[in-house]
């Protein structure tokens, strides 16, 4: 216990994760909780995390951020997603993969292209191939930046 030091998270928003640092702060081990997730929180998962700290009277210690940095800058105008052999998950005849695992992995590539343009504050056209894993990507990466222009996350220079 260091009650005198704020403890800072950068976490990915899983529900291991979220139980790990609720269980710190049920424990009352720091002065201050900065909650720092490296992409946004699912509504879901937000909810689990209320209601592990609903009960600890301190919880006006505990700050909870979006960072939006699920990706790995080499340079100013390149990136990784750090993602082992994706087109061959993706595309490969031979890759046995569940409909669940595809869509896991799918919204982990759109998650990270999301986090990108978000840093970036760009608003690319977004076109794919019709059908498959492309299509998929293209159109939940629009989802996600039309979200961020509504919630003015997004504020591209024209």
């Amino acid at each position: 216990q260091i009650p005198d030091a704020p403890a800072v998270y950068f976490i990915q928003p899983t529900e291991e994760n979220l139980r790990l640092v609720a269980n710190d702060c049920k424990q009352d081990l720091y002065s201050q909780y900065y909650i720092n997730f490296s992409y946004p929180i699912t509504r879901p998962l937000l909810e689990i995390l209320a209601q592990e700290l609903v009960a600890i009277p301190n919880v006006s210690n505990i700050k909870i951020m979006d960072q939006f940095l699920n990706f790995v800058a080499l340079e100013p105008d390149f990136f990784t997603l750090q993602l082992q052999n994706s087109y061959q998950t993706l595309h490969s005849p031979q890759s046995v993969v569940s409909d669940q695992q595809m869509e896991a992995y799918i919204s982990t590539i759109v998650s990270g292209l999301s986090s990108v343009l978000l840093q970036l504050q760009v608003l690319p056209l977004v076109v794919s191939v019709q059908g498959g894993a492309a299509q998929m990507v293209a159109e939940q990466v629009g989802t996600r930046l039309l979200d961020f222009l509504r919630e003015r996350q997004l504020e591209p220079s024209a």
